[in-house]
């Protein structure tokens, strides 16, 4: 439809709408808007959407706990039960091959450690995720996981 048959079209149906409008006693009003029109009744409340669920979880987190007593320091992965240092790679890899089976990307781990964990801790789990094949490591130090 050429613009010119538009606006006319368009022109019509706005006379025609204010004259059905003046027929049924509703005149202009304080908040029209262009040639003595009125305004549009205001569109209905949409409801909101629910909220969508939380963004997946970054990857894999391992939190490193140590407890000054006994000076010793445990790992636990996600949200499995702590262990050492011995099963950290074989808990780091099923949590791999969990987190692989329902997303696309590879999983980043993230270390948490409170500033007491020794750092020679530290390098232990780097070197798990090494061993278990993880290569995007991050670090959180500002936890406090100590007792």
């Amino acid at each position: 439809m050429p613009d010119a048959a538009r606006t006319v079209a368009g022109a019509g149906a706005w006379r025609l709408l204010l004259a059905a409008g003046l027929a049924l006693g509703v005149g202009p009003c304080e908040g029209c808007f262009g040639r003595g029109t009125p305004a549009p009744p205001p569109a209905p409340p949409v409801a909101a959407e629910p909220s969508a669920a939380p963004a997946a979880h970054y990857g894999i987190r391992l939190a490193l706990v140590h407890d000054a007593k006994t000076g010793v320091t445990t790992y636990q992965v996600d949200e499995s039960p702590p262990g050492d240092e011995a099963a950290l790679a074989a808990a780091l890899g099923a949590a791999e091959t969990e987190w692989n089976r329902t997303h696309r990307t590879r999983a980043t781990v993230r270390i948490e450690a409170a500033k007491r964990v020794p750092w020679k801790d530290v390098v232990a789990a780097i070197n798990a995720c090494k061993t278990a094949g993880l290569e995007k490591v991050e670090f959180e130090f500002d936890t406090d996981r100590s007792r």
